[in-house]
């Protein structure tokens, strides 16, 4: 429970804080002017505060810990998504990636304070500084990885493998949670 907690906070900014570092080169790709590449980042931001208020209906409706499963595949995803080469592709990964990191801000201190209620502060800092520092390694390391992987789309892509580590460890406990009584 503990790694998936900290595996899934690593993700809950390193997908748009990489984003930044990359802009000019993502606007020099695709020929964006200074307004549009202006959206790469706030796409993202606009479907964290849509897909925010769906979070706790779900969780009502399928349970915590599988829509946090849901969150971490959607953000997979959508990071895979965004760096495909139709332009729009872009945009529509930015979105999902902004939904799976609302799904995942609205449900991760309910679920600390549900399964460590003796430990809720201490729990609650754990993953909020894993959370700043998955944003802090993905703004310090585009540059270099899109070095070593040759080009911003290999940068942006390896989140993925984040996002991917953090839903196959998240994965038994959402099985758990399916079989037993919902909280």
């Amino acid at each position: 429970m503990l790694a998936g907690i900290m595996l899934a906070s690593l993700n809950m900014r390193a997908a748009l804080a990489g984003v930044s570092p990359l802009l000019g080169e993502i606007g020099d790709d695709f020929g964006l002017s200074a307004t549009v590449r202006s959206l790469v980042t706030t796409v993202p931001l606009i479907f964290m505060g849509l897909a925010s208020p769906l979070a706790p209906r779900m969780a009502r409706r399928w349970g915590t810990d599988p829509v946090l499963l849901g969150a971490l595949v959607l953000l997979g995803g959508g990071i895979l998504l965004r760096v495909a080469p139709p332009m729009v592709a872009l945009f529509a990964g930015g979105a999902l990636v902004g939904s799976g990191i609302a799904l995942l801000n609205v449900l991760m201190p309910g679920l600390v304070k549900r399964d460590f209620p003796d430990r809720a502060a201490g729990m609650t800092a754990l993953y909020t500084t894993a959370m700043i520092g998955g944003a802090t390694a993905s703004a310090a390391a585009a540059v270099p990885l899109e070095n070593a992987l040759g080009g911003w789309r290999g940068s942006l892509a390896s989140w993925a493998l984040l996002a991917g580590l953090a839903a196959l460890v998240w994965l038994p406990q959402a099985l758990l949670a399916r079989r037993a009584p919902r909280h």
